[in-house]
């Protein structure tokens, strides 16, 4: 069986879905319909693996109360740290537009220096010794992930000779010997760098069909590759590149090129 490492910044995702109503003084109303929970960020990322067939490992911050929450279950969180996460909540219309959202940002996760230290140098151990297949480091600058860490497991899958995948949200130069996966955002940010990059840099466009740049092709000359049809409509892309690049990660891991 596959073995994947996902490593990275996890998150709670609040759904609040209702109706917005018009108010007193212009301000628009916000009438709660139902509310739904779901792991976020690096957890989306292994929860969007857990039918795949695969033993899936989710290292980083996870939530002190995992255990009561059903949503959690599905997830491997043995090798997680107990914090307090980063609340994404998004209020969303019965269209499934996104209408606000509200972000709550406890600070390095509620944890000292020293303890985010040692969860990094933890990190890179279980990646040493727990024989994976294939890593994807999901990065949101949340204070777990950092550029050190990412270059230090790129360092440890070159030596085990295993691919790794990075989801960054800081300058690619730290994502040197990784695949790079990112969004068309990220790419228009530093578009000489992921054009360049080596190995291999996957580009998201939502529901378009992604843009790949590869050494491997038509001799080693990155070429970028964008099939014209999108796959499917789209109402908002929430989650949409942690599933991607888990995806990505694991058929990776499988010997696919």
């Amino acid at each position: 069986m596959t073995r994947i490492c996902i490593l990275g910044d996890s998150m709670i995702d609040s759904f609040i879905t209702g109706t917005l109503q018009p108010s007193q003084d212009g301000c628009p109303k916000f009438v709660e319909l139902e509310t739904v929970t779901l792991p976020g960020g690096a957890a989306n990322a292994a929860r969007a693996l857990e039918h795949a067939g695969a033993e899936v490992f989710l290292i980083g911050p996870v939530p002190r109360n995992r255990h009561e929450s059903g949503t959690w279950h599905g997830i491997d969180t043995e090798l997680g740290f107990d914090a307090d996460l980063p609340v994404k909540t998004r209020f969303i219309d019965q269209t499934g537009r996104i209408c606000f959202r509200q972000d709550t940002e406890p600070i390095t996760y509620g944890a000292r220096k020293a303890e985010i230290a040692e969860w990094r140098d933890l990190a890179v151990k279980a990646v040493r010794n727990m024989k994976f297949d294939a890593v994807y480091i999901s990065d949101y600058d949340k204070g777990f992930v950092d550029g050190f860490l990412i270059r230090k497991i790129i360092q440890v899958c070159d030596d085990l000779g295993i691919p790794v995948v990075v989801d960054p949200k800081r300058h690619p130069d730290c994502c040197v010997g990784a695949v790079l996966k990112c969004n068309s955002d990220y790419a228009m940010r530093y578009p000489g760098d992921v054009g360049c990059h080596s190995p291999a840099a996957v580009v998201t466009h939502g529901h378009m069909p992604p843009s790949i740049w590869d050494d491997q092709l038509r001799n080693n000359v990155p070429v970028g590759i964008m099939p014209a049809s999108p796959t499917a409509s789209c109402t908002n892309h929430v989650g949409a590149g942690d599933c991607f690049g888990a995806w990505l990660t694991y058929l990776l891991g499988t010997g696919l090129h």
